[in-house]
């Protein structure tokens, strides 16, 4: 069974996929940080998603189920033309024999208010009809995923750890709805499984209920200066996802949430800090690499011979290691010095790097014109090519 995702997959994750999907190929076209995986049965279609080319990856394979990821799922989003992007995805599959789709969106308020979300909605289901499209639409909790550094939780931790006042646009008495991967991943392995050719739209129940006022002050424990202020008059923000009033997929699937975001903390936070520490190393180099670009010419010029010295100082210091000799760190410092700097200074280093190698070979006593014409491995090559002819 080939499955292909696409939409807003900048959260997902390896073994969401192979737990949600076991032994299915999966494809996915959109920015995300799962990986290739011929063995796990995984395809990542970056380059094509970089180039904007969706109508080509309906050429390569026959897909059996199509998952949307809205990005309605993320909570405080933007909207960045969701429409559009269905509309092309149904383009493609206007000539398809297998038209199931399976459309995630986030919750509905429970006001019943119109909003660009529910247009969204309308929207696919009006063209879906027109196309023959088999649509089910399920309306979710928002998703948290600290390995997405786009994702509200992510973004709320890094202010909370950089001690900034921060100002939730919500009353504290809103409801602060979120699922986890695994829990959603778990419902979508038997709703693929069990599909039906009917539409539903489908609401995941929330037995939670909780509010943005416990969340904080269950982020006492992790942030205990923190700083953060609610708009107390904007209005309260109910959903419509009452476990009393939606008990649908407990009945048929017998599931529900079993993951609460304040029980669920502990993990989170330990992913936050292994991903933030990741992040500060990776900036505090950029930050390094940016200063040094930013140089004047003499100053580059001054920092790529400094950088010559010192690996031509650390090669004396492993000369005659095993390990070492395996490495050509006069290759690796022309290779550096190009990607950081451009081409120009690349050609600059690659003297540099010519220059040391005829001192370190004159010193070793080799004489200058066997630099020019190694005799030696013109007879040794000469020698070998004979031995295999024979």
């Amino acid at each position: 069974m080939n499955i292909l995702i696409l939409g807003n997959t900048a959260g997902l994750t390896n073994d969401f996929i192979l737990k949600t999907f076991p032994n299915q190929a999966v494809f996915i076209f959109g920015h995300t940080g799962v990986k290739n995986s011929r063995k796990n049965k995984i395809t990542v279609y970056t380059k094509h998603y970089e180039n904007n080319q969706l109508e080509d990856v309906f050429d390569f394979h026959d897909y059996d189920q199509i998952i949307y990821f809205s990005e309605y799922l993320n909570y405080g989003h933007e909207s960045s033309g969701e429409i559009e992007n269905l509309i092309r995805l149904l383009e493609c599959l206007k000539d398809r024999k297998n038209k199931r789709l399976l459309y995630i969106t986030g919750p509905v308020l429970e006001d019943g208010k119109r909003s660009l979300q529910t247009t969204t909605k309308d929207t696919l289901l009006s063209w879906t009809r027109e196309f023959g499209v088999n649509l089910k639409v399920l309306h979710s909790p928002f998703l948290y995923s600290v390995i997405n550094k786009e994702d509200y939780l992510y973004k709320l931790f890094v202010r909370l750890d950089d001690h900034e006042q921060v100002e939730l646009k919500e009353s504290s008495q809103s409801q602060a709805t979120f699922i986890s991967l695994s829990d959603l991943g778990d419902l979508l392995h038997k709703l693929c499984e069990r599909w039906n050719d009917t539409y539903e739209s489908i609401i995941i129940p929330d037995p939670f209920q909780l509010t943005f006022g416990e969340l904080l002050q269950a982020l006492d424990k992790y942030f205990p200066n923190k700083q953060v202020h609610f708009l107390e008059e904007r209005r309260i923000r109910k959903y419509d996802n009452d476990p009393e009033k939606h008990h649908d997929l407990r009945d048929r699937f017998a599931w529900f949430m079993r993951y609460a975001l304040v029980r669920d903390l502990p993990d989170i936070y330990e992913d936050y800090q292994k991903q933030r520490k990741g992040s500060l190393r990776v900036s505090k180099f950029r930050n390094i690499v940016d200063n040094i670009v930013k140089q004047k010419r003499n100053k580059k010029l001054a920092a790529v011979v400094a950088t010559f010295l010192v690996f031509e100082a650390f090669r004396y210091m492993t000369q005659g290691q095993l390990q070492f000799q395996l490495i050509d760190l006069r290759l690796l410092f022309v290779v550096l010095i190009s990607t950081v700097l451009g081409m120009g200074y690349g050609l600059f280093s690659a003297v540099l790097a010519i220059i040391g190698l005829t001192i370190s070979q004159i010193l070793s006593g080799t004489s200058w014109q066997l630099l020019l014409y190694n005799t030696d491995r013109w007879v040794a090559d000469r020698k070998s090519t004979r031995l295999n002819s024979s």
